[in-house]
């Protein structure tokens, strides 16, 4: 048992030792709070010290005065009655309750002066205190301490020596009401320091939590490294054996010597490879968009030769599907600051989708410009979104509309894509569209931001 005990104990050491906030934790829930507890015992330690001086002197100034005033030659009483008098009318001695002088001579005693207070004691219960006080020979001055439950009582008495014995001088002192105050603020600064240890473990477990935080996301981080390595290995890995697939398939499209069945199965390998070629690509571009390490260069571009040069790259696939693709110039040149290789991605992909999806007509691109922002349209007249494929539009490996009755070749990755680099260059991108009468696709970019 001691063994295990030990054997944990070096174990938390260690952990401690190697992780700096677990340290810290540990010094917030225990040192400091024995510290303040020993510090604050300390204090009232020394607070009450400094107070049973200040009233010892106290005492021994009120007793040094009555004892002088018994050796005056013209009696006592008038002048220890003046004295008690002002002692009584004074409100820092509202500790004193009681002063009583008496005299004891061998066949006598005479009490010379007592105060007449409710507070006080009975001359039977001082004399009994007095019996009970122990005066040796040389001792003028004696304290006893009566501990009630609400507070501290004390009976002092003092001597003097005179020709037929001696004058004895008792006063009574309530410190009832200043040991309630006092024990009020001892308790009170407990509770303060019962917050405070309340407040260190809350905090004490919030580092924790940030530690462990700190250090899940680290493991994260990791995973996430790992993965995009990964995930670019296979791309690249995958990109060579396609390529030369791509290329066989293709050689074997344009040969003389095979048959109508055997070039049937030469195209549908060249649109496998396609896809798959895609699907490639557009894994990268997921895991560069997610780990950040997608390169943006935001410089000052102009939009017009940027989609004149577009629309000339994509009119021959519209040509293929009899597509007329066209572009509307703006009534003034558009110059903003962008990533204009972002932008032609985008345009791309929003422009490509259009072809595919459209059967007939046209695709036209428009753009303009306000004080604030730059607005692009991608508008077709193709087969339309539907309500809820709008809602599902740029969600990734989603297509809409009945794809799976066509041929039209598509990871569902595109607009997902398309939204993140839209983000990522501060701008928004919705649909507006109504199922059969064809779709607008409208980029707003805010020009304010970058």
């Amino acid at each position: 048992m001691i063994s295990s005990l030990l054997t944990a104990i070096q174990k938390g050491f260690v952990i401690m030792r190697t992780n700096s906030k677990i340290l810290l934790v540990g010094i917030l829930v225990f040192v400091f709070p024995v510290l303040f507890f020993v510090v604050t015992n300390n204090f009232f330690d020394t607070a009450n010290t400094n107070i049973g001086t200040s009233r010892g002197q106290k005492i021994g100034i009120l007793h040094d005065s009555l004892r002088a005033l018994t050796q005056q030659t013209n009696g006592v009483g008038e002048s220890v009655k003046v004295v008690a008098d002002r002692v009584f009318s004074d409100s820092e001695n509202y500790t004193i309750k009681q002063i009583v002088i008496f005299r004891t001579a061998t066949t006598s005693l005479d009490v010379l002066y007592a105060t007449s207070t409710s507070e006080g004691l009975s001359f039977e219960d001082v004399y009994t205190s007095y019996r009970e006080t122990s005066f040796g020979e040389k001792v003028t001055f004696q304290q006893s301490d009566y501990y009630l439950s609400t507070g501290r009582v004390s009976h002092v008495f003092s001597r003097e020596k005179v020709s037929d014995g001696y004058i004895y001088i008792f006063s009574l002192h309530d410190y009832r009401s200043v040991d309630m105050i006092l024990k009020k603020r001892m308790r009170d600064s407990y509770y303060g320091l019962t917050a405070i240890f309340v407040f260190l473990i809350a905090l004490a477990y919030w580092i924790n939590q940030q530690t462990n935080w700190a250090r899940k996301y680290t493991e994260a981080k990791n995973t996430l490294s790992e993965r995009d390595s990964f995930t670019n290995m296979i791309a690249h890995e995958f990109r060579t054996p396609l390529t030369a697939i791509k290329g066989y398939a293709s050689f074997l499209e344009e040969s003389q010597t095979i048959s109508k069945d055997e070039l049937k199965y030469a195209q549908n390998i060249s649109i496998s490879t396609e896809r798959l070629v895609l699907l490639v690509n557009d894994f990268l571009e997921v895991a560069r968009i997610q780990s950040g390490r997608l390169p943006i260069e935001i410089i000052q571009v102009k939009l017009e030769p940027m989609l004149v040069k577009l629309t000339e790259d994509l009119r021959s696939l519209a040509s293929e599907r009899n597509i007329e693709l066209k572009f509307e110039l703006p009534p003034k040149p558009i110059i903003f600051r962008t990533d204009p290789n972002r932008v032609v991605q985008i345009l791309t992909n929003i422009v490509t989708n259009a072809i595919k999806y459209t059967d007939a007509g046209s695709v036209t691109i428009a753009a303009t410009q306000e004080p604030d922002k730059v607005i692009i349209r991608v508008k077709d007249t193709g087969t339309g979104i539907s309500a809820d494929d709008q809602k599902k539009l740029f969600t990734p490996f989603t297509r809409v509309g009945n794809v799976d009755e066509t041929k039209i070749v598509g990871t569902g990755l595109g607009m997902w894509i398309t939204k993140q680099l839209v983000t990522i260059l501060h701008g928004t991108i919705g649909v507006e569209s109504i199922k059969g009468t064809g779709t607008h696709i409208v980029i707003t970019f805010n020009t304010d931001r970058n």
